[in-house]
This record gives C-alpha cells, sequence and structure tokens, in this order.
C-alpha cells in the first residue's frame, strides 16, 4: 500500500493488488492515474526545471484498438506472461486514460507533446507485439518526432516559458 500512497495524500479506493498498477485487474480509473502522479511526473518535473530543459512528453502507443478482435484478445492473453492480473480489454482502456492524463499534465505545466497514441495506436501493422514498433513504426515515431522538434525549438528558443503550480 505504501506504493501507492504518495506522501501527504490519502490513497483512493482500490483494488486488492494496486490501484496504480496499469494492468490491475478492474479498468483503472482516473483518479488511479492522477494518483501516481506526485510520485512520478511530478517529482521528475521539479528536477528537470531546476536545470533548466524542458521536457517533450510524448503519449504512448498501443498497437490494439479500443475494440479488440479474437486475434487481439488472444495476442494480450500471451501478454499475461508479464502482467499475470492484466485481463486483455483493461490494455486499450489504460492506454487511453494514461495519454489523456498525459495530454492533461502537457496542458497543465505548459509543456510541448508529441500525441503519438493518436496517430500510431490501433496501427497493427506498426508494431511487432502489443506495445514495441516494428522498423516501419519505429521510422513513423522518429519521423513524428523530427517533425515536431523544430517548432518545439523554436518555441523555447523564443523567450520565457509558462510555469504553472501543477
Amino acid at each position: 500500500a505504501s506504493q501507492c500512497q504518495p506522501p501527504g495524500r490519502v490513497a483512493p479506493a482500490k483494488c486488492e493488488a494496486c490501484a496504480l498498477s496499469p494492468f490491475c485487474h478492474r479498468p483503472p480509473r482516473s483518479s488511479h492515474l492522477q494518483s501516481s502522479q506526485p510520485n512520478g511526473a511530478q517529482s521528475h518535473r521539479f528536477r528537470i526545471e531546476k536545470t533548466g530543459a524542458r521536457p517533450v512528453l510524448i503519449t504512448h502507443a498501443l498497437k490494439q484498438p479500443r475494440q479488440l478482435s479474437p486475434a487481439d484478445r488472444s495476442e494480450l492473453g500471451y501478454f499475461r506472461l508479464f502482467f499475470p492480473r492484466a485481463k486483455p480489454e483493461v490494455f486499450p482502456s489504460f492506454s487511453a486514460e494514461a495519454r489523456q492524463a498525459t495530454l492533461d499534465l502537457a496542458r497543465r505545466r505548459g509543456w510541448p507533446i508529441i500525441d503519438a497514441a493518436a496517430t500510431l495506436s490501433g496501427r497493427r501493422e506498426l508494431f511487432a507485439d502489443p506495445v514495441h514498433f516494428n522498423n516501419e513504426g519505429s521510422r513513423r515515431m522518429a519521423g513524428m518526432i523530427a517533425e515536431a522538434l523544430p517548432t518545439i525549438l523554436s518555441r523555447t528558443s523564443a523567450g520565457p516559458r509558462k510555469t504553472g503550480s501543477n
């Protein structure tokens, strides 16, 4: 339970495993994702900003679309070797909530974001397995980054940036 509860915060209602685990036996709630932020992105934020660097967030793409086919369920079933409590339908729902949490964090902090999930998720031909790109997927991801960086860099060097309290 201590890994689920950031200091000074009350742990959200959770399953017996861990409310913060993306591969819990129940689909995650946004409160799970938000409660993990202080220990994760929030603490890194302070270290990053102290150096003067500005993070660029990238949403995570998933091979399977929201609506799983029998083949998707089978492939994600094999993934239970790594995540024993994860039922196949949890992967796309967690991925969608994680994407939204990442977009929200970028918006609140004024950080640039590359939304790989919006462009690449559900594109089976771009993945070697449920979470790793094949060569073509890697090429597309690299292209998205290369296309976004000139704009991100010009905005970063253009002057002061937004800093928020969240």
